[in-house]
């Protein structure tokens, strides 16, 4: 007489749940790791690009326009310089991203403030590094001068 088999043992259940625990595990840190990437690379961008409409403010209204940068609450925020008008903006940072270092250089001393004239040309040049958990950083430089700003990854 044959044995008809109508499901799955035990042993055979345990072994393809424990090979899905293992493909989903090694997707999770795969995946992660992705997310992280895209944070790192989102913060750079965001604050390029809010570094150069502080410039095009500056330019606009006349008025020094200066940015602050705090490494130990992970957040930079702009401040309005004039004698009327002072205006905040604060910028938080996404989890798992952190300002590693910022390295600004102000005539011969070195400063937390990066600001832009009323033509455009920055008040101070140097470098803020962005890190991530994983180790990885992306800088942006601030050139004297010109006002360039670009991003390098580290």
């Amino acid at each position: 007489m044959a044995y008809k088999s109508k499901g799955l043992t035990y042993i055979e259940l345990l072994i393809v749940l424990s090979l899905l625990l293992l493909f989903s595990l090694s997707t999770h840190r795969v995946l992660m790791g992705i997310i992280l990437e895209e944070r790192m690379n989102y913060s750079s961008r965001v604050l390029l690009q809010e570094l150069r409409h502080l410039q095009t403010k500056a330019m606009a209204s006349s008025r020094v326009m200066e940015a602050i940068f705090s490494s130990k609450d992970n957040n930079y925020y702009y401040v309005q310089i004039s004698p009327d008008l002072r205006s905040f903006k604060k910028i938080i940072l996404p989890p798992g991203v952190v300002i590693k270092r910022y390295r600004i250089v102000r005539g011969a001393s070195l400063s937390y403030r990066f600001g832009f004239r009323p033509t455009g040309s920055p008040t101070s040049s140097g470098t803020i590094t962005l890190s991530d958990t994983r180790g990885r950083s992306v800088t942006l430089y601030l050139m004297p001068s010109t006002g360039r700003m670009r991003l390098e990854t580290n």
